[in-house]
């Protein structure tokens, strides 16, 4: 009889031990998507943000225009760098946001 409870209590520990294993990928998987979906929204927000920036930069800052000859203005290059700059950063606020959404979906 003790044998057949020891048996038993083996039995039932690898079970246990089994089962735990077999949910520990699930609840690992779960963390991940859950990290994936929390960097989506992170970078949707950057996103939002840097598209806020660039449109609010359109205008001119002091210095970024020159009077010219004939009594008008016209833009600087350093208007037109920041410009790239601001563009630069939606570009890269969207691929950030890509690759989120590529992770997010790879663990679907």
């Amino acid at each position: 009889m003790r044998r057949r409870a020891r048996l038993a209590i083996v039995a039932l520990g690898a079970l246990l031990a089994w089962a735990s294993a077999a949910l520990a990928p699930a609840q690992s998987l779960r963390e991940e998507r859950e990290r994936a979906w929390s960097e989506v929204i992170a970078a949707q927000k950057a996103l939002d943000e840097a598209r806020r920036r660039r449109d609010e930069g359109v205008e001119p800052q002091p210095g970024e225009r020159l009077g010219t000859v004939g009594g008008r203005s016209r833009l600087t290059e350093a208007y037109f760098a920041r410009q790239r700059a601001l563009e630069d950063e939606v570009r890269a606020a969207e691929a950030r946001l890509a690759r989120a959404y590529e992770r997010w979906n790879a663990l679907k």
